[in-house]
């Protein structure tokens, strides 16, 4: 990954970008030999939707309100519990979550259900469902998501692929990328995308009432072993 002018990016360069540079802001780069800019986002615990928002829109020429990325992943998730499709051994085997799983008498699903709620409701990421939002993302808005990182030797590499279910030759792939020393994600656009002021403010709206009010009648539901 290298600068216009053709020097390497450095990590200490992306942390001074993420650090100094107000939200949405663009950094022109070049990634495998084709122009491309690194878009910063807000760091209140939504990163990855609003990487996933810009990307999407800047691949597709379709803008993507929060609130309908919100909704897709409720959507996907529930359909993904009517046809018990949870991938059931990446939450066993995820070492830190195993001795929770193991120790309740809650239903995977239920587990899932708690966090992804806790993740909309609170914007608490740090939790194993953040690892797998990109395939509800990519299922639902029927897109490939690359997630990648830079390496301390200043490598850039594909941390892991979400394929959408619906295989088609034509699905627009979102690329983002993820900087694991100050656990952020921004997005990769082919192309600049303007965010007036607007617009940001249009991103910063809480949900609607109805749909406000449903999530925090699950977030209430939800188990309360992982209350604490």
């Amino acid at each position: 990954m290298y600068f216009p002018n053709g020097e390497l990016v450095t990590q200490k360069d992306l942390k001074y970008f993420f650090n100094h540079s107000r939200p949405f802001k663009a950094l022109p780069l070049r990634v495998y030999d084709k122009d491309q800019y690194l878009i910063n986002v807000l760091p209140d615990g939504w990163c990855l939707l609003y990487s996933f928002q810009v990307s999407y829109e800047a691949n597709s020429n379709q803008y993507l309100e929060i609130n309908q990325i919100l909704q897709g992943l409720l959507i996907e998730f529930r359909n993904k519990c009517l046809t018990k499709s949870l991938p059931y051994d990446f939450f066993t085997l995820d070492e830190d979550n195993s001795q929770s799983i193991s120790s309740s008498n809650e239903s995977v699903e239920e587990i899932f259900k708690f966090f992804l709620i806790r993740y909309i409701h609170q914007k608490h990421y740090n939790s194993f469902v953040l690892d797998y939002i990109p395939q509800l993302l990519a299922d639902y808005f029927e897109c490939n998501i690359d997630i990648y990182s830079y390496t301390t030797d200043n490598k850039l590499i594909i941390l892991n692929e979400f394929k959408c279910g619906k295989k088609d030759d034509n699905n627009l792939t979102v690329s983002i990328l993820y900087c694991s020393e100050f656990s952020h994600f921004m997005a990769f656009c082919p192309k600049l995308i303007k965010y007036p002021l607007t617009k940001l403010d249009n991103i910063r709206i809480d949900l609607d009432d109805d749909f406000y009010m449903t999530v925090i009648k699950l977030y209430k539901n939800s188990i309360f072993y992982f209350k604490q």
